[in-house]
């Protein structure tokens, strides 16, 4: 990927106390950023259609500073002309400080989203009253090259074999990835419905099959791909839990006392709670309120593996026999039949937030980063993981979501789904991918969901949801 590097200029001068009362901090002073980019002069050109500038500040406190107008504080935007043989800008006051990182992002802006082209970051900007510094900024091109759904806030994603099912609050859509697109499916049974996420469930033709599960308002509801005709929707899946506003997922196949079983489990804001399947319908709902023990969102994700199921929660991080969530009653039954396990550095405990098992180890999500362990499911075991190494450079990241699969000659792929854009991870080598890089979404914290898919079976995507839409990309 070829880059190329453009020096900022941030010139600073005292300015009256009238205008620096909106930005106030420390001695009273502030500056402006001043840049020039000359595309036509690059190394390589930038897209011909190119024809918005995006800047943001970034603090050291990982927060973007407000420089832009009040329909988008956070950044600050100036239009020219497709072709231009330069485009400047000059930032509004921003207060003396630093040092600053300075994000930009260049491309093509259709109703108000952003494709970049181009994007690119410079650190160490440092503002101070009458002085001039200079920072290097490197410019890459955007790995993205094509957003389905632009400007539609895309909530949910799931690989379902060969498919890629996207989902908005009241739609569900079939996706292609190579080229990108979005297809609408059948409309939801009625307008009541809001859909939370997409998981990955399973329904019954003399054996279980994956399917799509849609977590709505109320409860799951399963999208049927073996009905041939009709609606697909099998609302009557979801009539027992029908009040649970489902947030995620899952169906489990385990095995207890030799007898093989199948479940769906769902969280919920409150509480989590399941039922065994026969034959694909469901026996007796179980729901289990820990809204007494944990407080807000108590449940912050799950994943099944083989007779367990693993939970990140506010109370901290437990693995669950199966079979307990067929049959528990209370909060109660669940605390005292699990297997608590952290993440501990330097004596303190990290909140761990989302889950993912890849090859028997189990990969946690954290407010400092990412860590991998090896699992501990022999029969007797009094520990859910082994000791847990963190993954060099997910440091300092917020992550909220993981996706991961194994493929080929023994290899593995995670998207880690962070605060600030999504990693992804072979093993060895770690990639970052910024939000402004062309992802989804206008600000940090605006990508909803990460997803992974094979192509043919053999050509890994990235596939992300966001709140400006989908993206798709073909990972090296």
């Amino acid at each position: 990927m070829k880059t190329r590097h453009i020096m900022l200029f941030a010139a600073a001068a005292a300015l009256s106390l009238l205008l620096v009362s909106c930005f106030w901090q420390g001695g009273g002073s502030s500056g402006s950023l001043s840049f020039s980019i000359s595309p036509r002069a690059a190394a390589r050109s930038v897209a011909a259609n190119s024809d918005t500038l995006r800047v943001y500040l970034m603090g050291t406190d990982g927060k973007l500073v407000s420089i832009g107008p009040a329909a988008h504080p956070k950044y600050d935007e100036v239009s020219f002309t497709p072709g231009s043989a330069s485009v400047a800008y000059t930032s509004p006051a921003i207060p003396a400080g630093g040092p600053y990182s300075v994000l930009i992002a260049l491309g093509k802006s259709t109703g108000g989203v952003l494709a970049p082209s181009d994007y690119g970051h410079g650190d160490d900007l440092n503002i101070a009253p009458g002085v001039s510094s200079a920072v290097t900024l490197t410019l890459d091109a955007s790995p993205i090259t094509a957003l389905a759904l632009p400007g539609t806030n895309t909530n949910g994603l799931v690989v379902v074999g060969g498919n890629v099912y996207a989902s908005t609050s009241s739609s569900l859509f079939e996706v292609a990835v190579a080229p990108l697109g979005a297809t609408p499916l059948e409309t939801l049974p009625d307008a009541s419905y809001t859909i939370n996420s997409l998981s990955l469930g399973a329904e019954y033709d003399e054996g279980y099959v994956d399917t799509p599960w849609l977590n709505t308002n109320k409860g799951i509801l399963p999208y049927s791909l073996l009905s041939l005709a009709g609606n697909r929707f099998k609302s009557g899946f979801a009539t027992s839990p029908g009040n649970v506003n489902v947030l995620q997922s899952s169906f489990l196949e385990y095995t207890h006392d030799s007898s093989t079983f199948r479940a769906a489990m769902y969280q919920r804001e409150a509480g989590l709670g399941g039922t065994l399947l026969s034959n694909g319908n469901p026996d007796k709902w179980i729901d289990v309120n820990l809204g007494d023990i944990l407080a807000g969102k108590p449940i912050l994700d799950s994943v099944p593996h083989g007779d367990y199921a693993y939970f990140a929660t506010n109370l901290g991080a437990f693995r669950l026999d199966a079979n307990v969530i067929g049959n528990a009653a209370t909060a109660e039954d669940v605390i005292s039949k699990s297997t608590f396990f952290d993440v501990t550095v330097g004596g303190a405990k990290l909140p761990i937030l989302s889950l993912a098992i890849v090859d028997g180890s189990l990969y946690m999500g954290t407010s400092n980063g990412v860590y991998v362990a090896n699992l501990t499911e022999t029969t007797g075991s009094t520990t859910a993981i082994a000791a847990a190494s963190l993954i060099a450079g997910t440091q300092d990241s917020i992550v909220t979501r993981i996706k991961g699969i194994s493929y080929g000659a023994s290899k593995i792929l995670l998207a880690f789904m962070a605060d600030k854009g999504v990693f992804l991870w072979s093993g060895s080598n770690l990639a970052t991918l910024p939000f402004y890089c062309g992802l989804p979404a206008d600000l940090p914290g605006e990508i909803n969901t990460v997803d992974l898919f094979l192509n043919g079976g053999t050509d890994p995507y990235l596939l992300v949801a966001g709140k400006k839409g989908l993206v798709a990309y073909k990972v090296p």
